[in-house]
């Protein structure tokens, strides 16, 4: 048995598969052929890779580590114990929760504090512009590296080009898309209670705003507006918009500085992936006031590491008193088969954007893409993912098979009031938009969060 490091529930699992000769296919085709319980296989691969950001994998559920314990340590040629590999797994979690506490205690201001023209740990005062052709060649190569070894894209590859960036707007125009219409709704309806509950968490309105993939800019402005009107007489915040593409950001900054706010807002965009939020969050911790984070659209929705993001957000991406916002999607029907209004023609060709950085035409495969929703595609449970797929994508001679192009979770409220808790965010609010009866939800969620 290893010793009581990080990974040693990882590393205890792991030899339990080799014992038993499983893979993470073989894994979840046994356990729902002699259990009937369905584990995913990209949750059991979330258990045996380390998170592009956290460095460290994902941990089970403790319902899904017991019936797992039980059925594997129970095979004969496995000789760790069923005991071995719980308490494995009590100790990783023991050792994260204790990690998050003790990321409570402020660091020292001056070791992170980014003046003009100074640097940090590699970060410095700069605008830096990265040539498009460079960018992409290397992209060309991180989604072979992805489509040979049977990976989901992640979704901020549909935003990387200017052409991503078009679908994005085309697909916030149709009037179909209505969960977009109704995520505005909310935030434009709401603005002045949420910015009145921000004031009351941190005591005042002299706050910064970071969002995380701004979109258009539209919910931004609202609730920005609502801060700056809390505090009328104040001086100008700072507006951080994050994204992957510069268009976007050009976009979002165009929308919230129009009227009356381009002289109450300053602006540093920065633009980096979510996967370097914790080295790029030293530019936006850069002043002593509290920073409201603004993770709205369903973005976490869209993330294949759904949980890992949001652990890391608290970890590296918070100071203790800094608020989060987060917008996502409250399930339908857990056994519906296909999500009502998501099967337009704009989200298909929006979903498939990446595939056109390799030269692949919508056109030839339009026939080809699927969109089903699955269950249990989320460490977090009773979450339903609606998965795109396109069956086979033929470019350059190769040709790639079940490619999964997006993720769509949607959650079960209870569940992910449990997992913002256990994580070590305080629920200081919640608003919402759309239909509750006894039949159905269809509901867009909005948590204000505090860090304590």
């Amino acid at each position: 048995m290893t010793g009581g490091g990080p990974h040693e529930f990882k590393e205890l699992f792991e030899q339990c598969l080799a014992q038993a000769g499983l893979t993470t296919q073989s894994l979840h085709r046994e356990m729902l052929r002699r259990t009937g319980y369905d584990l995913p296989e990209n949750t059991i691969d979330s258990w045996r890779r380390p998170h592009s950001t956290t460095g460290e994998p994902s941990l089970p559920g403790e319902s899904k580590v017991q019936v797992l314990a039980q059925w594997l340590c129970g095979l004969e040629q496995v000789t760790v114990t069923e005991e071995e590999l719980l308490a494995a797994w009590r100790s990783d979690k023991a050792a994260r929760a204790a990690r998050r506490a003790g990321d409570a205690v402020p660091a020292d201001p001056s070791q992170v504090r980014l003046a003009r023209g100074e640097h940090f740990e590699g970060i410095i005062d700069a605008t830096i512009y990265l040539h498009m052709d460079s960018l992409l060649g290397r992209v060309d190569h991180r989604l072979r590296e992805l489509l040979n070894n049977g990976h989901p894209i992640p979704t901020y590859y549909a935003y990387l080009t200017h052409h991503g960036y078009l679908n994005w707007v085309r697909l916030t125009e149709d009037h179909r898309y209505t969960y977009y219409r109704s995520s505005v709704e909310l935030c434009e309806a709401n603005a002045t209670d949420i910015a009145g509950e921000i004031v009351r968490a941190v005591g005042h309105a002299d706050v910064d705003y970071v969002a995380l993939g701004p979109g258009t800019g539209q919910k931004d402005r609202a609730i920005v507006s609502s801060l700056v009107a809390a505090d009328p007489t104040g001086g100008p915040r700072c507006y951080y918009p994050y994204d992957i593409n510069p268009a976007m950001i050009v976009h979002a900054i165009q929308t919230v500085l129009s009227g009356d706010l381009e002289d109450r807002v300053h602006v540093k965009g920065i633009i980096a992936p979510f996967d370097s939020l914790g080295l790029f969050s030293y530019v936006y911790k850069d002043r002593a006031a509290p920073n409201v984070i603004a993770l709205l659209g369903n973005t976490l929705g869209n993330m294949s590491d759904d949980c890992g993001f949001l652990e890391t957000l608290f970890s590296n991406g918070m100071w203790p008193g800094d608020v989060l916002l987060l917008e996502v999607r409250c399930h339908v029907d857990r056994d519906a088969v296909r999500a009502p209004g998501i099967g337009e023609e704009l989200k298909k060709r929006f979903n498939f954007g990446p595939l056109e950085i390799l030269g692949a035409a919508y056109d030839d495969h339009r026939d080809f893409i699927t969109i089903r929703r699955e269950r249990s595609r989320s460490v977090i449970p009773n979450t339903v993912t609606t998965v795109t797929r396109c069956e086979q994508v033929r470019c350059g001679g190769k040709t790639w098979h079940d490619v999964r192009l997006a993720y769509v979770h949607e959650y079960a409220e209870d569940d992910l009031d449990q997992l913002v808790t256990e994580v070590g965010f305080t629920i200081l609010r919640k608003f919402e938009r759309g239909v509750r009866t006894a039949d159905q939800e269809r509901v867009v969620l909005l948590y204000v969060l505090q860090k304590g």
